[in-house]
């Protein structure tokens, strides 16, 4: 960590995830459409939605990104397009009981702008942290989430 990162994550050390996650989380199926996906996320204002399986166990995430480069630019139509055709199935996921600069540095290394939480206890979905949680609560994070040096950024899929 450079120390720049240092000064920045120092005073703000003991806010957890818990503390800055929207909740309830929005889920969707596997059979969910594009269509109804993108009504979802513009009528509740959010940026991502949860695939879960009949179970309620995280199979894949939905970004408004993936709307556009899977959905919009192939020219798919959201009518017909299922959740399970364009969701991020290897899904990067944060504990509700983490430190917030954890999350904050997992979604910096995997380039992801949302990470679902679940509780480390029961292994449920609990909520969905985004960058615009962190930077309502802890805009100095926000610049963690854009320096560079002596970080890489991993591909989550």
């Amino acid at each position: 960590m450079s120390y720049i990162e240092e000064e920045l994550v120092e005073d703000e050390e003991l806010l957890l995830v818990k503390d800055v996650m929207s909740t309830p989380p929005i889920t969707v199926t596997p059979e969910t459409t594009v269509k109804d996906i993108a009504r979802i996320m513009s009528v509740r204002g959010i940026g991502s939605v949860i695939v879960v399986d009949e179970r309620g166990e995280i199979i894949g995430i939905i970004t408004e990104t993936d709307l556009i480069k899977r959905v919009l630019a192939p020219g798919l139509k959201p009518n017909a397009t299922r959740a399970n055709d364009v969701m991020t199935r290897k899904v990067v996921k944060t504990y509700a009981s983490d430190k917030l600069s954890d999350a904050v540095y997992r979604m910096k290394d995997y380039g992801i702008g949302h990470l679902p939480v679940v509780d480390i206890q029961a292994g449920k979905l609990v909520g969905v942290i985004s960058k615009t949680d962190v930077a309502l609560l802890s805009p100095m994070f926000m610049e963690l989430l854009y320096i560079s040096k002596g970080r890489k950024t991993r591909k989550a899929s």
